[in-house]
């Protein structure tokens, strides 16, 4: 056994995962009737994009900016290392190098790979409508590559380095950082491809001193361990969620949350309904509070950069997307034995939790239904969307948990 053996047959074993994991979803049925024609759809509005009249011709500029700033952070580094490597491999400084080489090697090649084929989709966007001349387009998606892979690098540091309330300072930071060189990039792009191109030769000849330092770094190891289990169950996750498989979720959190640190009442009115609620909301807010606050962000930046007629529809999708999504996170609670024991009856559970949503999309509901009064109807459109939004957020959250109602009760019925 010699280090590149260990890494190929690593990797064997992770291309046959995928395979046997996306094997029991794409049968022969799927395949006719789902893949096959949404590659055809996919084909016909490839091509339609190439004229100029094409309706993403309508797609702000700043849209492909933030496009491009999730692309370049959402690189992943494999090392292909496991558990059981801390006996042997760990101590070894030979094979532990030979085998982080190898698998930074692989995921140069996989960061290229994605890099061409996203280039590949945006070209007409990037030359058509955007009026990039063929070498920028080059130059950018160049320096989309070398930025993903320094990233990838860099975001192995932050839970070494950031822990807790600096972590939670740095990354807001650290984003805005990254898409004011964006935007600077974009900036060149338009009017001086060639600065783009020195910088992309900077970023390449930094290749060489930041693998070295990452081959020497022997303090990553559990945090390698963590990454590699989850970029390896990632689309298994999808797939089951994808399916309605949600696996039930303790309530007890182990670290001291920022909000709601105690269990002091929410409502003053004491009832199952009440208690039902603030039990459900305080969970929500203490475990999934990230993701309500990423949610939050990317609508209100969405709403803010769309032109007028389009934010009534983006208030509209926002509007019934937070009860969904709060009924989804619900889902994934219900298998709680807490939860449970309170769960006599279905119509006070369905209206404790819609009591709980309604008290998590109201702020958001009422915030986007500001912004788009406001750039509507002016400042006399501020009011106007505050009763409509509330009114608008009451009514999407009792239709949603109406139908959760009557699914839960066909359920018991089952």
């Amino acid at each position: 056994m010699t280090p590149r053996k260990l890494f190929r047959r690593r990797l064997f074993h992770d291309w046959k995962y995928k395979y046997e994991v996306w094997r029991q979803v794409l049968d022969w049925t799927v395949l006719l009737y789902i893949f096959f024609p949404f590659v055809v759809f996919v084909v016909v509005q490839y091509r339609s994009w190439w004229q100029e009249d094409s309706w993403v011709s309508h797609i702000p500029p700043v849209v492909i900016l933030l496009f491009g700033i999730v692309f370049v952070c959402s690189g992943t580094l494999r090392v292909f290392l496991q558990e059981a490597d801390q006996l042997f491999l760990w101590r070894q400084e030979v094979w532990r190098r030979s085998l982080i080489g190898r698998g930074i090697g692989y995921s140069l090649l996989q960061t290229g790979w994605i890099t061409g084929w996203t280039t590949i989709l945006l070209w007409p966007i990037m030359q058509v409508h955007l009026q990039l001349s063929s070498p920028a387009v080059v130059m950018g998606a160049v320096f989309a590559f070398c930025a993903r892979f320094h990233l990838s690098l860099l975001k192995e540091l932050i839970p070494l380095y950031l822990i807790g309330w600096r972590k939670w300072i740095f990354l807001p930071l650290f984003v805005i950082l990254i898409g004011w060189g964006m935007s600077g990039i974009g900036w060149l792009l338009f009017h001086n491809p060639v600065w783009v191109g020195i910088i992309n030769l900077a970023l390449m000849v930094a290749f060489v001193p930041a693998i070295k330092k990452r081959l020497i770094r022997n303090d990553t190891f559990y945090h390698d361990i963590s990454r590699e289990i989850r970029i390896r169950l990632a689309w298994t996750s999808f797939l089951l969620q994808a399916g309605q498989v949600h696996p039930a979720k303790p309530l007890v959190w182990g670290k001291r949350p920022w909000l709601f640190p105690r269990s002091n009442p929410i409502f003053r009115q004491r009832n199952t309904v009440n208690v039902l609620a603030e039990t459900i909301l305080k969970a929500i807010i203490r475990r999934e509070f990230r993701q309500y606050l990423q949610m939050s962000g990317l609508g209100l930046t969405v709403i803010i950069v769309v032109s007028t007629p389009v934010k009534w529809g983006v208030w509209i999708m926002l509007s019934i997307l937070f009860p969904l999504w709060v009924r989804s996170v619900f889902r994934e609670m219900a298998g709680s034995g807490l939860i449970r024991m309170l769960l006599k009856d279905t119509k006070e559970w369905m209206e404790g939790v819609e009591k709980a949503s309604f008290c998590l999309t109201l702020p958001i509901a009422l915030l986007y239904g500001i912004i788009t009064g406001w750039a509507a109807f002016g400042w006399w459109g501020i009011p106007l969307m505050v009763i409509t939004s509330g009114a608008v957020a009451y009514k999407v959250n009792g239709f949603v948990f109406e139908l959760e109602r009557v699914r839960w009760e066909t359920m018991k019925e089952v």
